[in-house]
């Protein structure tokens, strides 16, 4: 059989065992490493050879360094990893490690082409975890995890790890001094101190990071998951890559949280109905129940900002001062009301069950954590693009105003308008008790925020929010 190719004569060929042809230096070699990375082909198939640069080929460390690699990454079978074939002398070039040619494109090319989508970047995330539970179990530690040693094949979208030149074992006493990339090391690596599989989690946080800002409308579970892996601290990071799949693909990441909400939700219940019975037993016992009509009560819609309250703006709106006005002067003189005791004429002061205060203290909290947490990427922009003065003006003011106005509009809705069962709650969610628990629930939720924001921002000086206190008296 003949062909124009000429492989025949490849296969023929004395000695084509050990030969490689078509050599060829792959990305213009590493700039800053020790090594050059080769195509090459053998038996008709593609092979990546891996040499030490020719100033580096007598330099006995980085012959150890090589041969460590050869070490590590043969003895790693993954449909995950590029497979390590052999350490072979090629010439020229030296001794080389030999490994599997992947046909695909690197993560940071892949994302660029514009077509990832939430389901394809968790699908990568997870077979990224699955890689390193493989390595992990064995007591490797990769320690340079970045887009340019991930590489997302053509055929499939499938994940190959390459590159283990700075890995290490539990095994090894040699060469385990600073690692790293710096935009994807733990702060651990970059310092020197010794490291164990959860730097390889930090650099999985800033990968998934990476990919969810390459997506068209940014996922917020995968940046929850992104923040937990790449914690400073690598005490709050997830122990292993297990649970980082567990949080991307459980129903909801915040589930335990809704299931604790149930169980409160349920108490809220039992605490309104035992606040509302008092009051219709009251009612259902009194022969002449008094109806108040509603323009003469204020609804919690009527709750305005504080900043609003200080520059004069009413409490209500003027269409529904002039609804007053209107009722008040239409309305038949009342009849006399009967003679009371003094005890009888002072109006019973309100109370909320503190299962309802823990509840919105609770839910004001969230929206602390919820506003810092969602700020972080814009807070970052701004110290980037305009330094520390806009940074901390935007925490004190702009992330302040957001997060005063969400607790507004938590207790705005805590209780339907359009249920009446609930007016009495509402009622007293603007007498002085409650705007006080409003402004407790603000001050829960700056906490929350300085706390997140300094989780964060670790290495900046966070400025606190402004003390005082809102003015709510009328």
């Amino acid at each position: 059989m003949t062909t124009d190719s000429g492989w025949e004569n490849e296969l023929t060929s004395p000695g084509v065992d050990n030969v490689f042809t078509d050599i060829a230096l792959l990305g213009g070699g590493h700039e800053h490493g020790y090594c050059d990375v080769y195509r090459a082909r053998r038996h008709g198939k593609w092979h990546v050879l891996k040499s030490l640069k020719a100033e580096y080929r007598d330099t006995p460390a980085c012959q150890a360094m090589l041969r460590k690699e050869f070490d590590i990454g043969f003895h790693l079978s993954h449909p995950g990893i590029a497979a390590t074939l052999g350490l072979e002398r090629v010439e020229p070039l030296g001794e080389c490690i030999v490994e599997e040619w992947v046909d695909g494109i690197t993560l940071d090319k892949f994302i660029a082409g514009g077509g990832l989508t939430v389901a394809l970047a968790r699908d990568l995330i997870v077979q990224l975890c699955d890689v390193l539970r493989y390595i992990h179990a064995r007591q490797v530690v990769h320690r340079d995890l970045k887009p340019s040693n991930i590489l997302v094949t053509g055929d499939g979208n499938r994940v190959k790890v390459i590159d283990f030149g700075v890995s290490d074992t539990a095994d090894y006493a040699i060469l385990k001094g600073p690692a790293g990339t710096r935009a994807y090391a733990a702060p651990e690596l970059l310092a020197g101190e010794p490291a164990d599989s959860r730097a390889d989690l930090y650099s999985l946080g800033v990968l998934i990071d990476l990919m969810n800002r390459g997506l068209p409308h940014p996922d917020r579970r995968m940046s929850r998951v992104a923040r937990w892996c790449s914690a400073p601290d690598r005490e709050r990071r997830p122990a292993g890559a297990g649970e980082v799949v567990a949080a991307l693909q459980a129903p909801s990441s915040m589930l335990r949280y809704y299931l604790a909400g149930a169980v409160l939700a349920v108490a809220v219940v039992v605490a309104i109905v035992w606040w509302l019975m008092p009051a219709r037993l009251s009612e259902s016992s009194a022969p002449e129940p008094t109806v108040v009509a509603t323009q003469d009560l204020p609804e919690i819609d009527t709750i305005v900002h504080p900043a609003e309250q200080r520059e004069g703006v009413p409490t209500a709106l003027p269409s529904q001062q002039e609804d007053v006005k209107a009722a008040s002067a239409s309305a038949p003189p009342a009849s006399a009301p009967p003679q009371q005791t003094d005890e009888a004429k002072e109006p019973r002061e309100p109370k909320l069950p503190p299962t309802l205060r823990q509840w919105f203290l609770s839910r004001a909290a969230q929206v602390g954590y919820n506003e810092a947490r969602d700020s972080r990427d814009d807070l970052e922009e701004v110290y980037r693009m305009q330094g520390k003065k806009a940074f901390d003006r935007h925490i004190t003011e702009f992330l302040r105003e957001r997060i005063e106005l969400e607790v507004i509009d938590a207790a705005n809705n805590m209780f339907p308008a359009t249920d009446e069962r609930f007016k009495p709650l509402r009622e007293y969610m603007i007498t002085p008790a409650g705007r006080q628990l409003i402004d407790a629930g603000r001050q829960e939720a700056l906490e929350r925020a300085q706390i997140i924001l300094h989780e964060s921002f670790p290495d900046l000086d966070i400025p606190p929010f402004p003390a005082a206190a809102p003015d709510w008296q009328e």
